[in-house]
């Protein structure tokens, strides 16, 4: 349904930097990963509570990923529901948006990745790279590439939210909504579940936020995000107090998101004044650009280092490991900004292209 424009975007801060620092956590943790042994695997010098902190520091890219469907769900998700709420939710609009965020960086990642598995001896058949692309791995085909299951669910995400939208907004297109919904569902239970929740979360306050926010509440759940980040810790990898009560994995991920939800809907409006503050939310607005492609290219261009540059899995725990890893991942971050700039760099230009001379021709 194509319906009048919709109102001038509003600029949220600090979400820019934390998509950045969500997606830099991802490279950092999956380069400890490929780089250094499991933390059982490490020398007995380092099984201390000292090794054990720094090992999960490190192996935060659970975390980061969750962040990530809230993120996706709170920018996404919320913003069409509220779309679909004011009237101003345009079908076609939604679908060359998300298909050309999507699919610009993914091109190259896929290529990217077809590159590196033939190099490492991974083998693949031609419609595992094609199911890859319609985001059907874990679902009719593997990944291909080590972080693409993540993005499989962002897709489907999408697909439910076309499905409400058709539902609710165009009445002749109904029952395509209830089987666009039907389908999505259909998907997301084969995927991961608990990232719908969070970015269900993240949707639905962007929807309340304005009705939500307060000091009390704010700082009950920043506890909460503390607890269950510490819980996350707990539950996936058992490291710090193996005898503490810990609650059932989807209670903890459900408050995790809950928590996470609130807070990005209490910091979108607080605008720095200091001048680190600013320089801080400049930074992140420039490197959030190539944080799509940094989250996709990464994971390959580390199994090239690891391959033919810097075989090496350290069991060790200290800090020249710890600055090796930090150096691999910000050199292999540095690397995939070329990439963005051939590809996603130009988003916003082949939507205005395909919008002007393919959708709306002259």
């Amino acid at each position: 349904m194509n319906s009048t424009s919709s109102p001038t975007r509003q600029y949220y801060y600090w979400l820019d930097s934390i998509r950045f620092l969500a997606a830099f956590i991802v490279v950092i943790s999956h380069t400890a990963h490929v780089f250094q042994t499991n933390f059982e695997g490490l020398a007995d010098n380092y099984n201390g509570p000292l090794s054990a902190i720094m090992y999960l520091i490190l192996r935060s890219g659970a975390e980061a990923v969750l962040i990530f469907f809230v993120l996706s769900g709170f920018l996404v998700g919320g913003r069409s529901a509220e779309k679909i709420r004011n009237g101003h939710f345009n079908t076609r609009s939604y679908i060359i948006d998300r298909s050309v965020r999507i699919l610009l960086p993914l091109i190259p990642a896929l290529l990217l990745s077809y590159i590196v598995n033939y190099l490492i001896g991974e083998n693949y058949t031609w419609y595992d790279y094609l199911g890859n692309l319609l985001s059907l791995q874990n679902i009719f085909v593997p990944p291909v590439n080590g972080v693409l299951w993540s993005l499989s669910c962002e897709v489907w995400y999408y697909v439910f939210m076309l499905g409400v939208a058709l539902l609710i907004v165009n009445k002749s297109k109904k029952w395509g909504g209830v089987f666009i919904l039907v389908l999505s569902l259909m998907a997301i239970s084969n995927l991961h579940i608990t990232g719908w929740y969070m970015w269900m979360f993240g949707a639905l306050f962007f929807i309340i936020r304005k009705n939500i926010i307060s000091s009390k509440a704010t700082w009950a759940m920043i506890a909460l995000f503390v607890i269950m980040s510490f819980y996350m810790k707990q539950t996936y990898r058992g490291l710090l107090i193996p005898s503490i009560p810990t609650p059932s994995r989807d209670v903890i991920l459900s408050l995790y998101g809950l928590s996470a939800a609130y807070l990005l809907s209490y910091v979108i409006d607080k605008k720095p004044h200091s001048k680190p503050g600013i320089v801080l939310q400049s930074l992140g607005e420039k490197w959030s650009k190539f944080s799509y492609t940094l989250y996709l290219c990464h994971y390959p261009l580390l199994h090239v280092v690891y391959k033919y540059i810097y075989p090496v899995q350290s069991d060790q725990m200290n800090l020249c490991t710890t600055l090796t890893i930090l150096l691999i991942a910000t050199c292999v971050t540095l690397i995939c900004y070329p990439i963005y700039y051939l590809f996603e760099r130009h988003t916003s230009t082949v939507k205005q292209f395909i919008n002007s001379h393919l959708i709306h021709k002259p």
